[in-house]
């Protein structure tokens, strides 16, 4: 027997919501959202609603189909009619994802909630437990871990916003109950019949069959929506204490010995939060598996890494980093810098050079010597005081500068001649010593690292 919905049963719910000061319902101008909006309209007129003073709502017009006009003409008059505040928006639906129409949808309206919506509002959805059905399958059929079967959450936060689907516990079948007793209207889809969709062949053709077999399919897959739900709790847990085990001060940064100590699943676990908290995109088996699999046991080499979309994650030092995606450098092949006179130079992407005073120590200078800063050509070599000569490159190994910054590493010239190469040392020939004036020449390299890490 489905569950008998009224609006009251949804206040509960609400009243959890307490830094919310407008509801702001997702108004599609199907019957879902119609009932939605109409259950927040008969609490507000009743005087029940919780914690806030303002309802509204916002409509999203992807332009996808011919009758999307209509449907938010449709939605404007029923605001106007039951006096609630309406804010539309049209937006574009970006193909070329790979991801499909459905996707692209959804990405691009709910990049218009995140962007229309403040701190103060708490955006209400119609998702219902049929919704829920249909999402579980499809992860099934995608093969989620416990995050993903845990299916549609109640309450998540989208930007300064929140989310929360008080509809969650009920089937369609009374929402649409309560919105014929009501002599509700509401707008039809057509596209919901297209059964070239995933999510309507699951409504159409997949869970009718289920539910004529086994009609209360509901009841237990809700029960293994909550134990998808605990476990991936848990798992989320235990991510947390291994993160503090193998990260260090830096969160770009984590010790792969640490990670190694810990069983293949573990590694997956904890590089799975890793990667979550610094807001990287589609942490899922795929990408946690060919770090484990591949990257992490590679050779500590220059080539060792993983490149994804807007990131790459290296390995270097028995370290894992990660960097944000490094496009061709393109740097001047010379620039003058007076450092006597101007003791900072900017080098744009590439940091900065800084220069201080000192005596005895550092970079000799000469007069009518300019400093001409290049950058590596390959073949370089050096003699660093007292140490016999040596090629740039190995002196870089020894220093342990990280690949990806050896061909951005400044070198400073002197009439042609590698004379200092900041952060690893000055050229026996022109060192500074006894009372000579000398130059402490420093590098700040530049933040490579993964740029949502440093929000």
């Amino acid at each position: 027997m489905p569950m008998t919905f009224s609006p009251d049963k949804m206040l509960q719910g609400l009243r959890n919501l307490k830094e919310c000061r407008n509801y702001c319902i997702a108004l599609s101008g199907g019957l879902d959202s119609v009932v939605l909006l109409h259950s927040l309209v008969h609490l507000r007129n009743a005087g029940k609603l919780p914690n806030t003073q303002s309802l509204s709502a916002i409509h999203i017009n992807h332009q996808l189909n011919a009758g999307a006009d209509n449907w938010q003409k449709f939605c404007e008059e029923v605001c106007g009619h039951w006096n609630v505040p309406l804010l539309t928006k049209k937006v574009e639906v970006l193909l070329g994802s790979g991801e499909g129409l459905e996707n692209a949808a959804r990405q691009a309206r709910y990049a218009a909630f995140e962007a229309l919506l403040t701190s103060s509002d708490a955006l209400l959805m119609a998702h219902h437990l049929d919704d829920q059905m249909e999402t579980l399958l499809l992860r099934l059929m995608r093969g989620s871990g416990p995050r993903g079967l845990a299916g549609i959450p109640a309450l998540r936060k989208l930007g300064k916003t929140q989310i929360y689907r008080p509809f969650l516990a009920f089937s369609r079948e009374p929402l649409k109950h309560y919105a014929i007793q009501a002599q509700l209207q509401w707008q039809e889809d057509d596209s919901n019949q297209n059964l070239d969709f995933d999510r309507n062949f699951c409504r159409h053709e997949l869970l009718p069959l289920i539910q004529n077999r086994w009609p209360s399919y509901r009841e237990s897959w809700d029960k293994t929506l909550q134990l998808a739900g605990e476990a991936d709790l848990l798992l989320t847990e235990l991510a947390q204490a291994d993160l503090e085990t193998v990260k260090g001060q830096d969160p770009s940064v984590i010790d792969l010995a640490a990670v190694l100590d810990l069983s293949p699943a573990r590694q997956r676990n904890v590089l799975r939060l890793w990667l979550m908290e610094a807001s990287i995109p589609n942490c899922g088996w795929n990408l946690l598996q060919k770090l484990t699999t591949e990257l992490i046991p590679a050779a500590d080499d220059a080539t060792a890494l993983h490149q994804g979309e807007g990131f790459q994650i290296r390995r270097f030092r028995n370290q894992l980093y990660l960097l944000r995606s490094l496009s061709s450098l393109e740097l001047p092949r010379r620039t003058d810098w007076d450092a006597r006179r101007d003791p900072c130079l900017e080098l744009g992407v590439n940091g900065a050079l800084s220069a201080t005073g000192s005596i005895g120590h550092g970079l000799k200078l000469k007069d009518g010597d300019v400093l001409a800063v290049h950058y590596r050509k390959g073949g370089e070599h050096c003699q660093l005081s007292g140490r016999p000569t040596k090629s740039l490159k190995k002196l870089m190994q020894e220093q342990n500068l990280p690949p990806w910054l050896r061909d951005r590493q400044p070198l400073l010239y002197i009439n042609q001649t590698l004379a200092c190469v900041p952060g690893i040392g000055v050229c026996e020939e022109f060192k500074a010593t006894g009372a000579q004036a000398g130059l402490l020449v420093t590098w700040q390299q530049p933040d490579l690292r993964y740029k949502e890490l440093n929000a």
